[in-house]
């Protein structure tokens, strides 16, 4: 793959998948294998964090930004924020070779929408992907409803048998909301960093 920076136009309704990493071998390899799930398309390829803002500028928009976390000297955590504040719709996750707790604890509390390990699976990376598409509950939720989760849930889950198996009653004004965010680990997760819930 030649040049650092790739932008193509595209008019279908695929997943519009961009690809941050300073790795040419992870930016040949990764669109090709997860390209072979048609509902996604990969019109942007990116070696920095700062390509793929100035794409945006120019008026490109992604669906998904797959995001390395070590980007060489740059640390992509530090653009989970500013790629999200510029393109709102986006969904950000993070990509890496090692598995780091905090470095997804901190991923998530800035915003992202997920964690995925390089070496997974295939399936599991497009698990992944698909899930972040997932409805998603605004952040704007009442102080009165993040106190009662903290009590309810937080305080007790730390696993994901534990947040799954947990279920409001019937009749809760916060089931409906439950549902939507235990649709997927990564909506359930996020949404436990917003709260402040350490796993």
């Amino acid at each position: 793959m030649s040049g650092e920076c790739q932008v193509k136009t595209s008019p279908d309704t695929r997943t519009k998948v961009w690809l941050v990493d300073d790795s040419e071998s992870v930016r040949e390899l990764l669109p090709k294998l997860l390209g072979e799930d048609q509902r996604l398309s990969f019109p942007g390829i990116f070696s920095t964090p700062a390509q793929a803002l100035g794409a945006i500028r120019a008026g490109a928009l992604p669906d998904v930004v797959l995001l390395d976390v070590n980007i060489g000297t740059v640390q992509g955590l530090d653009y989970v924020r500013p790629l999200r504040l510029q393109a709102p719709g986006a969904k950000v996750l993070m990509i890496s070779t090692f598995w780091n707790p905090g470095v997804q604890k901190r991923a998530l509390a800035e915003g992202a929408a997920g964690y995925i390990l390089k070496g997974s699976p295939v399936s599991e990376m497009l698990r992944v992907i698909h899930e972040s598409e997932q409805p998603e509950v605004s952040p704007a939720i009442s102080f009165a409803e993040n106190n009662l989760c903290r009590r309810e849930w937080g305080k007790n889950a730390r696993s994901e048998s534990a947040v799954r198996g947990f279920r409001f009653p019937a009749g809760h004004p916060l089931r409906k909301v439950w549902k939507l965010l235990t649709n997927s680990w990564n909506g359930a997760t996020a949404y436990a960093a917003r709260l402040g819930v350490n796993f």
